[in-house]
């Protein structure tokens, strides 16, 4: 980008999109997301000297946590280190999208459906509510893609810096979510492919011993952190062996475990990778999109699904780009990105929620309440449920290493909760009714040792008006979508706050 307005515009734009509708802005009240709460609280501990994985357990990344920590030494009781971030992300996604997109059409066109690419991608529903391990990848991926298109394109490989700098970034999500890495596969195989058929695979291999250092650079940087604090075993546990052997397909519960779902979820899969044929340009390019396309959708086939996964799809929203070139009418496109924005804007789940009022607050009341209580060594335990953002709101910080349930049933969860309440350490306890299925037969008696004293209540979303693509490949939520409609008391979260006798 030659001229200096495009980038200020984009960065204004990325600005925009990340104050509106992401809740980690500061115009929002709360997170109201268990997982990035449970980040964050992981962040805070880290920073208070607790070591990750042995003191505070996730099963996501190192680099993820070591994001939030940075972002809990800027504000320990809100993201606005993640805000920052997520503008970072954003600007850098519309910058490279640009970028892909004026390889194939003019300036002028390029920089106004970059506009629609990014008002939708950070409009959609798959944004969630902000801060996911997918929108912060975004930039990253489609960085990848940019490159593996111009050599498909343009037959421009990687100088040694770029190779370097892509290593890296691809060490970034390994050590992060090494499953995001299948789009990288697939451009691997594209650039391959390319490079035999142009008998250049001496070029490619010298390329990719650069991305190998930049890999390197990365991940001994990574494991020389947890040398040094000696617990690389606990990281290979808790990224490696709990995500691989522990972790449960609890996105895609009940229907789809069915034996012809995955026939079906595969005839799927051929169906969308085929629509690259109908792309008109070159077979070098189709190849690209299409290996690149057909590895992040085999993701979907293969593993589990929740809602948010399905943004990285928006990686490839570029690509409407050979499709709108061929709109010669201005009035048309202008009138075109016009309708998108207003939809995309009146549909947004978090501004709308926000402007009703709707927007799920109700740990609000109960975080005051600890708040108030200007006991310095008091301890607050999140019993029998995910993160309720109160470890946020009040600054406290976790007291056991297994402080939520992750999707999966761990006996050392149990273990551990069981002995921390017979212990009566923990001054305040909070509850949901939204709890998981992992605890098995945990259920323990509060009322010997605690009172409740505050609950409050959420109206939950209905998923089935808003998530179309969720059952495409997971009908994991319809059980709990027709419970919710024919029993209407299960439409709500209920908090409930106990303190201690």
């Amino acid at each position: 980008m030659k001229d200096c307005k495009t980038p200020l515009l984009l960065c204004l734009l990325a600005v925009i999109l990340i104050t509106l509708f992401s809740c980690c802005s500061w115009i929002y009240p709360l997170q109201p997301h268990d997982d990035v709460n449970w980040f964050m609280a992981i962040g805070k501990s880290m920073l208070s000297g607790k070591l990750l994985y042995t003191d505070v357990h996730d099963q996501k990344g190192p680099l993820l946590f070591f994001i939030h920590e940075w972002a809990a030494a800027l504000s320990s009781k809100t993201f606005i280190g993640i805000y920052l971030l997520e503008i970072l992300c954003c600007f850098m996604f519309l910058v490279f999208s640009y970028k892909t997109m004026r390889m194939f059409a003019g300036h002028g066109i390029s920089l106004i459906t970059t506009c629609i690419v990014g008002i939708l991608t950070y409009t959609t529903d798959f944004m969630c509510y902000g801060d996911t391990v997918e929108e912060l990848s975004l930039p990253i991926l489609l960085y990848i893609l940019y490159k593996t298109l111009r050599y498909a394109k343009l037959n421009e490989l990687p100088d040694i810096k770029e190779s370097v700098i892509i290593g890296a970034l691809m060490a970034a999500i390994f050590w992060t979510k090494f499953t995001l890495l299948a789009m990288c596969m697939g451009a691997l195989v594209a650039l391959c492919i390319l490079a035999w058929q142009r008998r250049e695979m001496n070029l490619l291999l010298r390329c990719l011993a650069w991305v190998i250092v930049g890999l390197a650079i990365v991940t001994i940087g990574v494991l020389l952190y947890f040398i040094l604090h000696g617990n690389i075993q606990d990281l290979y546990y808790s990224y490696f062996y709990f995500n691989i052997f522990k972790y449960v397909d609890a996105g895609s519960v009940g229907s789809p475990e069915a034996w012809w779902f995955m026939p079906l979820k595969l005839a799927g899969w051929v169906l969308l990778v085929s629509v690259v044929l109908l792309v008109r340009t070159s077979r070098e390019v189709k190849l690209a999109i299409a290996c690149c396309w057909g590895a992040e959708l085999l993701t979907f086939v293969l593993f589990k699904v929740y809602l948010y996964y399905f943004l990285i799809i928006f990686v490839f929203a570029p690509l409407v780009i050979y499709f709108v070139r061929r709109v010669q009418s201005r009035a048309v496109i202008a009138f075109g990105a016009v309708v998108l924005t207003l939809l995309a804007v009146a549909t947004n789940y978090n501004l709308m929620t926000l402007l009703t009022g709707n927007l799920p607050h109700a740990v609000l009341p109960l975080a005051e309440t600890v708040n108030a209580d200007k006991d310095p060594n008091k301890q607050v335990l999140t019993i029998r449920s995910y993160d309720t953002g109160i470890y946020t709101l009040t600054d406290c910080l976790p007291p056991i290493k297994f402080f939520v349930t992750p999707n999966a049933y761990v006996e050392e969860l149990v273990t551990e909760q069981t002995a921390y309440l017979e212990s009566r350490q923990a001054k305040y306890l909070i509850m949901k009714t939204e709890e998981p299925i992992y605890y098995g037969s945990f259920h323990p008696d509060l009322t010997r040792d605690y009172e409740l004293i505050q609950e409050a209540s959420d109206a939950r979303r209905y998923e089935f008006i808003l998530h179309p693509l969720q059952f495409l490949w997971s009908l994991g939520y319809m059980n709990s979508l027709i419970e919710r409609v024919y029993t209407p008391e299960h439409a709500f979260i209920t908090y409930r706050l106990y303190r201690r006798k």
